[in-house]
């Protein structure tokens, strides 16, 4: 029985020309193309064309032939990640951090700092009045004249803070967005006095001790009424009998601004200071 693949005989007549059959050229070539897959004969890969890749873990590399593997861009993932971690702690920290040159100005709260570090029955509180001897006043300290501050400001929300009665005391009320400090100015501009009392904020109006007395119908010769705060009228002589006769006057006034400084209130030798309120904001 005939072979169906004989072997290619060879002859050795060297003008006859060998053809293989199909067959045999394309498992040779699927033979190439196997071995040729198997072996490392083949390009790099490029941006431009297909071939061997080559990975790494580094994540330093500035390769465009060689790939990232998942480790390495998990790795540079995570530091980027630690960086912008680190890059928001830094500026949550200087935001909130205070300026050495500020000197402590730049403390949102000094009243609840000072609390804080455990001076606060050393040192002045919230609602605090009193009197300064400084034209200018210190960090935490209004004038007390009764001005309008913006409520959602942090003097403002201070002045909500105090207690409801510190608040009726002292006349401060939210007008709209605005609440005012409390004033220690009367209506017509004077400045109160501060005075010991059993209750605080109450107003005593200006008053002298009473001085009374009964001046009618005064019988003397006119040179006898004298002194820079005294003076008459409606003079005239009365024959009081037995040959004699006296000046009777009318009226005889007293006035004090004639003789001496007078105001609108009684008051020693004054010198003044500013009323202030100590917020601490």
């Amino acid at each position: 029985m005939q072979d169906e693949k004989p072997d290619t005989k060879v002859l050795d007549d060297n003008n006859l020309v060998i053809v293989t059959t199909p067959e045999y050229v394309k498992d040779s070539i699927k033979e190439a193309i196997e071995e040729h897959a198997a072996s490392r004969n083949h390009p790099y890969a490029t941006q431009a064309e297909p071939g061997f890749v080559t990975l790494s873990n580094e994540t330093d590399s500035d390769s465009e032939i060689i790939v990232a593997t998942s480790k390495a861009v998990k790795k540079a993932y995570d530091l980027a990640n630690t960086a912008n971690q680190n890059t928001s702690n830094a500026n949550n920290n200087a935001n909130t951090r205070l300026a050495k040159d500020q000197n402590g100005a730049d403390i949102p709260d000094k009243a609840e700092f000072v609390k804080n570090i455990g001076l606060a029955e050393t040192t002045k509180r919230a609602g605090d009045i009193y009197l300064s001897a400084h034209p200018e006043l210190n960090p935490g300290e209004y004038f007390a004249n009764g001005d309008l501050v913006d409520l959602n400001s942090l003097e403002g929300q201070k002045l909500l803070k105090l207690s409801h009665e510190y608040r009726r005391t002292w006349g401060i009320m939210v007008s709209g967005s605005k609440i005012n400090l409390p004033n220690l100015f009367h209506s017509d501009g004077r400045g109160f006095y501060l005075r010991a009392d059993n209750t605080a904020g109450k107003v005593i109006e200006d008053r002298i001790r009473n001085i009374y007395g009964t001046i009618a119908n005064v019988f003397t010769n006119a040179p006898n009424v004298y002194g820079d705060a005294l003076s008459y009228s409606g003079s005239a002589n009365v024959d009081v009998g037995h040959g004699f006769s006296q000046n009777w006057l009318r009226n005889v006034m007293f006035d004090a601004s004639k003789a001496v400084p007078t105001g609108p209130e009684n008051n020693p030798l004054t010198i003044t200071m500013c009323p202030v309120i100590f917020l601490g904001v």
